[in-house]
């Protein structure tokens, strides 16, 4: 058509062979943009100041200082690190938090990090963080986790097969990694997500450490997961220097009966019921002074709200931990108990019961474990009977516990 021509609209048609008018075809109308599903719920395996508990339900706790591979795939699609440093408030202490993670999403680098100040990066490209749905250029995905929280992430990669939760708080991050399907080979910190919670302590490129493992053993399981700043993802690897290491392990024990006593009560007030929460919460709130550790076992409890108790098992000797017997069992001080583990069985002492104003006794994990807590059971601990009474609105059955 030359410039200048009117167009009406039998230009616009076409004609077929015997020129008969064929109009266009309407076009069909687009397919609309499909809602994401919503990210699944996945629990926090490293939290708080930092307590480890595998996916596959190993816990310990992981007072180190530097940049660690939590998990990674041997096909190298998928690789999760995190940076611990020491908790400034109390630089005397050897607490260390999680203050930065980088992941790789099966092509796509992505960090986040609290200090100087919360960033966000993707391919190291500093970029907002997401307020919702956003596909990654790999074919990956972050979201909201769906918690309210604009700070709580779930990353999925691109064949769906694994998913990644990253929650920002004030002063720390809480990180978790799920398996959601296929048949990756993953090995870590965090360990090998193959289900089972005894082959988890894999040194790396040495021995496979079964549990209960030693404290020795333990640091040198974390230490060979340490981070070289040539397989760091990272901007800013640590350096040496960086990572300093604390003059030994502070358990619950070594803390002052009264910071223990408000801690446990701020924990309580704020619904944190969960044993193995609820002791992580009174350790993290009274060795740091800071109520924001409440939010990471209140998380941490209602990711495993549905896992059975006997999922988790101790890596280490318990400490100040409550321990599962069961109800009936007649308690008398000096003698050992066995309870059924996962086709073996655990062995516990009773040293003391408590006084009748008391609601905690003492054991020894025996053989070769150190001193654990036990949560007082009922009136009936006195009377040496596990009852599995009430007290106070909680459960206070014997029940097994894990960490310091």
């Amino acid at each position: 058509m030359s410039t200048g021509q009117t167009t009406t609209i039998s230009d616009l048609w076409s004609f077929g062979e015997n020129e008969e008018s064929v109009i266009p075809p309407t076009p069909e109308p687009l397919p609309p943009t499909p809602t994401p599903a919503p990210p699944p719920s996945l629990k926090c395996d490293s939290c708080g100041d930092v307590h480890i508990s595998t996916p596959d339900g190993l816990v310990y706790d992981f007072q180190e200082f530097g940049d660690f591979l939590l998990s990674q795939s041997t096909d190298g699609s998928v690789v999760l690190q995190a940076r611990q440093e020491r908790w400034e408030t109390y630089p005397e202490r050897p607490v260390s938090v999680n203050t930065a993670v980088a992941i790789y999403v099966g092509g796509d680098k992505l960090e986040l990090y609290l200090k100087p100040e919360t960033s966000f990066s993707v391919n190291d490209v500093l970029t907002d963080l997401p307020t919702g749905y956003v596909s990654l250029p790999a074919g990956g995905s972050i979201d909201l986790s769906g918690t309210g929280s604009p700070t709580d992430f779930t990353i999925l990669w691109p064949d769906g097969n694994t998913g990644v939760r990253v929650i920002l708080r004030n002063d720390h991050i809480d990180i978790g990694i799920a398996r959601l399907g296929g048949s990756l080979t993953y090995e870590g910190v965090l360990g090998n997500l193959d289900g089972d919670r005894m082959n988890d302590i894999q040194v790396r490129g040495g021995e496979l450490i079964t549990p209960p493992a030693t404290i020795e053993q333990l640091k040198l399981f974390g230490d060979s997961w340490r981070l070289s700043a040539e397989e760091s993802l990272f901007n800013d690897p640590l350096t040496a220097a960086d990572t300093a290491e604390a003059a030994g392990p502070l358990t619950i024990n070594d803390l002052d009966a009264g910071e223990k006593e408000a801690a446990a009560n701020t924990c309580e007030t704020a619904g944190v019921t969960d044993p193995l929460a609820l002791h992580n919460c009174t350790y993290d709130v009274a060795v740091t002074g800071d109520e924001s550790f409440v939010e990471s076992a209140k998380t941490f409890q209602e990711a495993t709200a549905d896992i059975p108790d006997e999922t988790f098992v101790a890596a280490v000797p318990a400490q100040g931990l409550p321990v599962a017997i069961p109800s009936g069992v007649v308690l008398e001080i000096g003698q050992q108990y066995a309870v059924p583990d996962a086709g073996t069985f655990r062995y516990f002492l009773l040293t003391a019961f408590p006084t009748e104003a008391e609601s905690r006794a003492t054991l020894s994990l025996c053989p070769d474990l150190a001193t654990a807590g036990l949560v007082g059971v009922g009136g009936n601990l006195n009377g040496r009977t596990s009852s599995g009474a009430r007290s106070g609105g909680h459960e206070r059955t014997l029940h097994r516990g894990i960490g310091r």
